[in-house]
């Protein structure tokens, strides 16, 4: 990672007011399918779903398997619990947790998905699905990429404009496998620090084209809470494109099962982790006789 600086002290990444961004022509706007809530989505410009879908007077178009897979994770969570959307393109799923009226945490590093989840929230907010009041409460966007430590900016690296496809981006240009690439330089954060200590986390949903290992030890604090804890981690889990960036196939399910989860395959090819009560009840009453024990022992 070229031109990274580092601080000694972490500056607050501020979060993207979504009434000041600019929009980026063309906007096309079209309501994602979802059995569970309605709601609208900017698509980006090369998405082939726009040539065959006048999407505000067409029925709503179907979901990919991980968007609904995640959509059904939010909806097994509380209201109150946030959503946290590492790498939200263009809001796919973050959109949906919003409409849900559930605080979100959404991090994206390329400029122009920004603009396209802004748009999105102007359109549910038109449409009705969605007040400004809920929108500037429960959604926290930082034009950022998430990993293991803060750092005041890296380059990210997508493909260039004349090929679009702006999902693919990554810390690692080995990852994207393509030549014509360009980079913009944004700040490095940690889930960790953008989410208050006393906020209960449901579903985090990770895909970071290979980096996915260093978002989850930028939230280990989270990871080990004994309440409040996420639910769900569900993350895209490509061991080629793991080893293109550098890490280690398996390195996200071994963290994940040693703060108690269990893994599994998603039928989208995802893993997805889930932590249960019972496990988080075992490790407290192996602390405590750890802590007896210890008072025993002359």
């Amino acid at each position: 990672m070229p031109n990274n600086s580092r601080s000694s002290s972490h500056s607050v990444v501020k979060t993207v007011d979504f009434q000041h961004i600019d929009a980026i022509e063309p906007v096309n706007i079209g309501q994602l399918n979802s059995t569970f809530i309605p709601y609208l989505v900017s698509f980006a410009w090369w998405d082939g779903k726009i040539k065959k879908v006048n999407f505000l007077n067409k029925r709503p178009i179907w979901a990919n398997p991980t968007v609904r897979e995640v959509q059904r994770l939010i909806e097994d969570t509380e209201i109150s619990d946030a959503f946290i959307d590492v790498g939200a393109n263009v809001g796919f799923m973050a959109l949906f947790a919003l409409n849900r009226k559930q605080p979100v945490f959404a991090v994206e590093p390329i400029s122009y998905n920004i603009a396209k989840i802004c748009e999105g929230i102007d359109a549910n907010i038109e449409r009705g699905w969605c007040t400004l009041d809920n929108a500037r409460q429960q959604m926290h966007l930082y034009h950022a990429a998430a990993g293991e430590e803060w750092m005041a900016s890296v380059n990210i690296t997508r493909p260039s404009d004349e090929i679009g496809h702006f999902d693919a981006a990554s810390l690692s240009k080995e990852a994207l496998g393509q030549e014509d690439l360009v980079t913009e330089t944004i700040p490095l954060i940690t889930v960790d620090s953008i989410i208050p200590d006393d906020m209960n986390v449901g579903v985090v949903k990770i895909d970071v084209q290979g980096h996915e290992i260093d978002v989850l030890r930028g939230m280990e604090k989270i990871l080990s809470r004994r309440k409040g804890y996420p639910k769900y981690v569900i993350y895209e889990d490509d061991h080629l494109v793991t080893k293109l960036a550098g890490n280690k196939p398996g390195a996200c399910k071994q963290l994940l099962e040693d703060h108690g989860y269990t893994c599994g395959t998603t039928s989208g090819g995802d893993t997805l982790c889930e932590k249960f009560e019972d496990v988080v009840r075992k490790f407290d009453i192996q602390i405590l006789e750890s802590r007896l024990q210890d008072l025993k022992t002359p």
